[in-house]
C-alpha cells in the first residue's frame, strides 16, 4: 500500500464511477500502471461486473494488455481482456493494480 500511496507520479486517486453503494476510484501510477479501489458503502453484499478497458479523463487509456492483481491477497485475478466480476461484502474494499502483461 505504501508503494501505491508514494508512487513517483504523485497523483491522487479520483472518484471515477458510482453505481448505488459501489464506488470506484482510479489512480494512475508510474510506468503506465493503474490502481482501482472498489468500495461497497452499503450494508449488504453487492455484485460487480466491470469492464476496465476505457479512456479516463481523456488522459489515460486502458486496453486489454493489462494483468489485474489483487493487492490485498497478492494474487493475479484476471486481465483487462475480461470483465472484472465479483462480490464485495458490506463496507468491503477491493484494491487492484493493473500491470503490463509483459512484466
Amino acid at each position: 500500500m505504501i508503494a501505491v500511496d508514494q508512487d513517483r507520479l504523485g497523483i491522487s486517486a479520483d472518484h471515477w464511477l458510482q453505481s448505488g453503494d459501489l464506488e470506484i476510484w482510479f489512480k494512475p501510477l508510474d510506468r503506465g500502471e493503474f490502481v482501482f479501489f472498489l468500495i461497497n458503502r452499503g450494508l449488504r453484499t453487492i455484485s460487480f461486473n466491470q469492464d476496465l478497458k476505457t479512456a479516463i479523463s481523456n488522459q489515460y487509456t486502458i486496453d486489454d494488455s493489462y494483468r489485474i492483481r489483487d493487492l490485498w491477497n497478492h494474487t493475479v485475478i484476471g486481465n483487462t481482456s475480461e470483465r472484472l466480476k465479483g462480490n464485495l461484502g458490506p463496507h468491503d474494499v477491493l484494491l487492484i493494480r493493473l500491470t503490463s502483461k509483459s512484466y
